[in-house]
């Protein structure tokens, strides 16, 4: 396809300009997002980082240098509303009073805890700034029918950047085309990852989309001697049943047990004044893209102190401080919640198994004891009531080896062979930083 534009200085002169098809474009120092009027019709809004000035809507933006004419997607996803986009640029007073904002729109409509409320907002928020981080975290609703996950899909979904809705039912192809198209917030319906053919593609989108530069390749089904390549990086919301049993991604998520609620307040169905207050938040938080976007420096998070918590934690949360490295007090706000929910996940490791029996093996330790055996490990954690007592040596010894340990020394003990076994220190530190309450 061509357009034909008349250069000002010569009106016998066209000038070819090829047509492309996006959501956004960025052109010097202005940056185009698409934008559904709310007469339906198609276009862009601008914003000029360098002047802090709102552009007016256009129905096409033209690159001169490069000879391009962009105009707006428009393939039937956004009619359907499986793409949801913002229809206007609205102003805010503040960042922390557009997060409260999320927050009471969030209460009004959907019943999740304060705690899990409030990281919601913080996630809506962060989907619209992710042009330059390196990593994100996913938010993961999980629990029965009739507890509320199609409300937070329509809630906190509905507020993401470019939310793309997918049902259980989808294929991955559909998937790979939107992602790559309208790189945007990635909403999975009640995903079914037991479907053995698609279980595999599914677990490798969401492993590869947590960090950028992790490109999924696949052989063109049209000419097998082409290989297509799709980005899967963006933040993602998915709503499921069961937890997962691939443990890299069940720790990249941010989750929370939904429950019947029992609020009375809380309206049955959606109603105009959901989706206009939607609309109206998606508004503002394009606003606030535009503010921030070229201003997040993602080296500054590298030196936020949030003290001895556990690597993983500290990568889920660390593309968050983002949103108030600017703002001291809510900065330390933030990491001293960071802090507190990393000693509630060592609270809940430290119960489990695993780490019943680290917690016998340091207490054996700080007790001076020489030569632990695993024997003295499991006995420990039978009388601290960690595990059952018909547990053997061999079950204790696979947990150990696989959280670090030595393999077992046979030694000499009054006379008789048992197997010591040990740890080094820096492991022992790693170890006990997840699974030892200080």
């Amino acid at each position: 396809m061509v357009f034909f534009n008349r250069d000002a200085s010569s009106v016998s002169k066209k000038e070819k300009y090829d047509v492309k098809k996006t959501s956004m474009i960025v052109i010097d120092d202005v940056l185009w997002e698409q934008v559904r009027l709310d007469t339906g019709e198609f276009g862009y809004i601008g914003w000029n980082s360098k002047k802090h000035k709102l552009l007016e809507f256009k129905k096409s933006v033209s690159d001169k240098t490069q000879k391009i004419r962009y105009i707006p997607m428009n393939d039937g996803a956004v009619e359907s509303d499986a793409v949801l986009l913002p229809s206007d640029a609205v102003d805010y007073v503040n960042e922390e009073g557009l997060e409260n904002e999320i927050k009471e729109f969030i209460w009004k409509w959907l019943d999740v805890s304060d705690e899990y409320r409030e990281k919601a907002a913080w996630y809506v928020m962060l989907t619209w700034i992710t042009d330059n981080l390196n990593t994100v975290p996913y938010l993961r609703p999980i629990g029965d029918y009739g507890t509320g996950k199609t409300r937070f899909e329509d809630t906190v979904g509905g507020l993401c950047y470019k939310a793309m809705f997918f049902g259980g039912a989808a294929s991955v192809a559909p998937i790979y085309r939107m992602m790559n198209t309208w790189k945007g917030t990635l909403v999975l319906d009640e995903f079914n990852l037991d479907r053995s053919d698609a279980k595999s593609d599914i677990i490798q989108i969401l492993n590869n989309g947590y960090q950028r530069g992790k490109p999924i390749h696949r052989c063109n089904p049209n000419d097998v001697t082409k290989v297509d390549t799709f980005d899967p990086f963006g933040p993602k919301i998915m709503v499921t049943r069961m937890r997962f049993n691939d443990k890299a991604l069940e720790s990249r998520c941010l989750t929370e047990q939904m429950k019947e609620t029992t609020r009375k307040d809380i309206p049955i169905d959606l109603t105009k004044e959901f989706f206009e207050g939607r609309n109206q938040l998606r508004n503002k938080l394009l606003m606030y893209r535009f503010k921030t976007w070229n201003k997040i420096d993602v080296e500054q998070s590298m030196f936020i102190d949030f003290g001895d918590i556990m690597p993983r934690i500290k990568q889920t949360f660390l593309p968050f401080t983002v949103l108030f490295y600017n703002d001291k007090d809510r900065l330390d706000g933030f990491v001293k919640y960071v802090q507190e929910y990393n000693q509630k996940i060592v609270e809940e490791n430290a119960s489990s198994f695993d780490g019943q029996l680290i917690n016998s093996y340091v207490e054996l330790l700080n007790n001076g004891s020489d030569d632990i055996t695993v024997q003295d490990i499991l006995d420990k954690t039978i009388l601290n009531g960690g595990c059952k007592s018909n547990t053997n040596v061999r079950t204790v010894g696979k947990h150990l080896k696989v959280l670090g340990f030595n393999e077992p020394v046979i030694k000499k003990i009054d006379g008789k062979s048992v197997r010591v076994t040990n740890v080094s220190n820096h492991v022992l530190e790693r170890i006990k930083r997840k699974y030892v309450v200080s």
